[in-house]
């Protein structure tokens, strides 16, 4: 939970800092996006398939892994954290030339890179594919594909953003998985 704080807090700062230092941010061109019409609906899509996600793997978890839960929470709020501070690196106006609101979202959201949204998906996905059945694990995939065609219809990201923040996902896990956690390593079935 201090994990998400911490990453909570940052992220505001974050945004606060893009918006104060960077007022006259411009859109940048995406070969994808401009191939694909915009579906203003497609951002309720976008933020509805988070919290399916989120909801999913919780129920998932308490059912089936519930001692790995604050190692999840850790997980993803290191997810976070390390977004919050990539965001400043690119401070990019997003798709729409407006920072918000968007979706369920009612206030401005500056940074576009990684994307969140679809890195928590994401996220989601890996640690279901680990510990899940097939049927489980295609469920996360198909949401993760949701993700990733709503954001960019409802022009949520650029197409770099959705591509970084499913690699800082995976580089996350990855990073885990190398420490030992052996919450995110399949549990072996006597």
């Amino acid at each position: 939970m201090v994990m998400l704080a911490a990453a909570s807090l940052l992220t505001s700062w974050s945004e606060a800092a893009i918006l104060l230092l960077f007022p006259h941010r411009v859109v940048s061109p995406d070969l994808i996006l401009d191939a694909l019409p915009y579906v203003q609906w497609c951002e309720y899509l976008a933020d509805g398939t988070v919290l399916v996600s989120w909801a999913g793997f919780a129920v998932f978890a308490l059912v089936s892994v519930r001692s790995r839960i604050p190692l999840f929470l850790f997980g993803l709020g290191l997810h976070y954290l390390l977004r919050a501070g990539l965001v400043l690196l690119t401070p990019l106006m997003s798709p729409l030339g407006t920072d918000g609101p968007w979706g369920l979202s009612p206030g401005i959201i500056p940074g576009m890179f990684p994307s969140g949204h679809v890195g928590s998906v994401f996220l989601c996905y890996l640690f279901v594919s680990w510990q899940g059945d097939k049927r489980l694990r295609a469920f996360f995939l198909l949401l993760v594909g949701v993700e990733i065609v709503s954001m960019l219809l409802a022009r949520g990201h650029y197409s770099i953003d959705i591509a970084g923040g499913m690699l800082l996902s995976y580089s996350m896990v990855s990073f885990l998985r190398e420490r030992d956690f052996s919450w995110l390593k399949p549990e072996v079935q006597g």
